[in-house]
């Protein structure tokens, strides 16, 4: 498609949008103004009847409109997923594959010891392919805590919270590697986005025996704590150039950078409350689109900026 039948279709897709929003704002009006004149109605002598069918079909209306406002969304970001991030995806990745809707396999999240435990998992723009001839897959997860507690009349209550809102990357090392290293930001208050104190998935842990090491950039360790069980593995891998390099891409991120390397397998997952490529205005226009397109490609470039980072140790890509 041209930019010229992008926008018309988006045109199509976001007035549909805010006609089904509207008319779902006036059925939730109605349901508490209908039954408040049914009420009236009924204790003044009047007829009630019409007010409350008002109210009934107004409550019957709801979940389809809600629905179908539900559908629309989605299918407007699968339309801009496919005719326009793709696209600005592809200027840096050979893409295998896209999904606008989707995420990486919960397994994936649930043992990887860089990720925190969950209750509750979402995601979006799942990305598979190469970038720089290393295999790469991508995409944005939250993953949310389950709470319960008793409220003052000692009822049982029900909450989720976010432990997680980020990027998630997986890239393939050209050799399995003789150890594990994990690398975790330290909590840090002045920071943005959220923070688990517990780290789950002990699964990546059980039956390796790991030590904390200490750096001589004094800077770094402040900000990370580094655990391995092979120390001359974790000091190839953390050159006083790469340390520099991670914490200026943790800058950009905005957010607590977490780097998982064990056996083919490097793990990067950014926590900053941030989910990339999403369109927040409405685009009406040709500047609009260029304006979008920009802004997702600042998103990926502070994305990949990181992995570039690690992919400058080329010893660990090479086959």
């Amino acid at each position: 498609m041209n930019d010229s039948q992008i926008l018309s279709e988006l045109k199509k897709y976001q007035n549909k949008i805010k006609v089904n929003s509207i008319l779902l704002l006036l059925v939730a009006i109605a349901i508490p103004v209908g039954f408040f004149s049914a009420l009236m109605d009924y204790v003044n002598g009047h007829n009630f009847i019409i007010s409350l069918v008002i109210a009934l079909v107004a409550c019957i209306a709801v979940g389809p409109l809600s629905k179908k406002n539900s559908n629309l969304k989605k299918a407007k970001k699968n339309f801009i997923g496919e005719h326009i991030i793709k696209e600005l995806i592809a200027e840096k990745i050979e893409i295998e594959g896209y999904e606008p809707s989707n995420y990486i396999n919960r397994d994936t999240i649930k043992k990887s010891s860089i990720m925190p435990g969950y209750d509750r998992i979402s995601g979006s723009d799942y990305i598979s392919g190469k970038y720089k001839g290393i295999g790469i897959v991508y995409c944005d997860i939250e993953l949310e805590e389950k709470r319960t507690y008793r409220d003052s009349d000692g009822r049982r209550r029900t909450t989720y919270s976010t432990v997680f809102k980020g990027h998630f990357f997986r890239m393939d090392l050209g050799n399995k590697i003789d150890g594990y290293v994990r690398i975790v930001e330290r909590r840090n208050p002045r920071k943005k986005g959220f923070f688990a104190d517990l780290l789950g998935s002990a699964a990546d842990l059980v039956g390796i025996e790991t030590n904390t090491i200490e750096l001589e950039n004094e800077a770094f360790n402040n900000q990370f704590e580094v655990k391995t069980n092979n120390d001359e593995m974790a000091f190839y891998i953390l050159t006083p150039q790469f340390m520099e390099n991670v914490v200026r891409a943790d800058e950009m991120a905005d957010g607590y950078t977490n780097i998982l390397f064990k056996e083919k397998k490097v793990d990067i997952a950014m926590n900053n409350y941030v989910d990339s490529f999403e369109v927040k205005k409405n685009i009406y226009s040709q500047k609009a689109l260029d304006e979008c397109r920009t802004l997702m490609r600042k998103d990926l470039d502070i994305l990949l900026a990181i992995v570039d980072e690690i992919l400058a140790k080329d010893r660990l890509f090479s086959k």
